[in-house]
């Protein structure tokens, strides 16, 4: 594996992760992430099936705003987008 940013690394454990099950548990999938790095991050996932996850560094040092408005959905690093 020729990993040059920390990006990468992470879709290659994400790759490694989401392996083998038609429809992954998400929240243990990235439970799992978690765990594994530290540092500042946020990750939007979006697979082809419709299933989304968003979330942030466990300790929270980026921030990460959500709104929702009925069926509408979105997620930025910070609340005047939104």
């Amino acid at each position: 594996m020729s990993a040059e940013t920390d990006t990468e690394v992470m879709m290659h454990y994400l790759r490694h992760e989401l392996r083998g099950e038609a429809r992954p548990d998400l929240v243990q999938v990235f439970r799992n992430l978690c765990e594994k790095f530290d540092g500042a991050y946020n990750i939007v996932y979006l697979n082809a099936m419709g299933d989304m996850a968003v979330l942030r560094d466990p300790k929270g040092f980026r921030p990460l705003c959500y709104a929702q408005d009925g069926p509408l959905f979105a997620a930025a690093s910070e609340s005047v987008p939104l």
